[in-house]
Formats: C-alpha cells, structure tokens, sequence
C-alpha cells in the first residue's frame, strides 16, 4: 500500500491490490496453461478454460470466494 501524499498516480497505481492480483495470476495462469496439461495434472482444454474465465476476475470476486472458503473451513 503506497501512502497517497508520498506517491504519484503512476507508481501507486503499480502497488494497487488489483494490479498485484493481475501480475500474481499471470504467473499462476502460465503455470497451469503451460505445464500442469503437460505433468498431466490437469485437462489442456482446462487450462485454457481457467484461463479464459479468470482473466478478467476482479479482486472483490476473490474476497468474497475467500471469505465463503473460511466459513466452509470453520
């Protein structure tokens, strides 16, 4: 979190929690698009699919699928 006075729109904008979400999915995504089809973990035709359907995922989304986790772990 980047304090508001010490920091211009750009740079804040590179610590927002939605553009970390972003690169961190990039990284998940090309993970499971790229080697768990291989490692036969999972599908290709999976892969592709979580890939299409999380691409525009929204942090909110992940908040609240992560709270109903908790509940369901309690």
């Amino acid at each position: 979190m980047m304090l508001p006075r010490y920091s211009r729109p750009e740079m804040a904008a590179i610590w927002d929690s939605q553009t970390r979400f972003r690169i961190w999915f990039e990284i998940e995504a090309h993970a499971s698009v790229t080697r768990w089809p291989i490692l036969g973990i999972i599908p290709k035709e999976a892969a592709w699919t979580i890939w299409v359907k999380a691409k525009n995922a929204h942090l909110s989304t992940l908040a609240r699928i992560d709270v109903d986790r908790a509940r369901d772990q309690a």
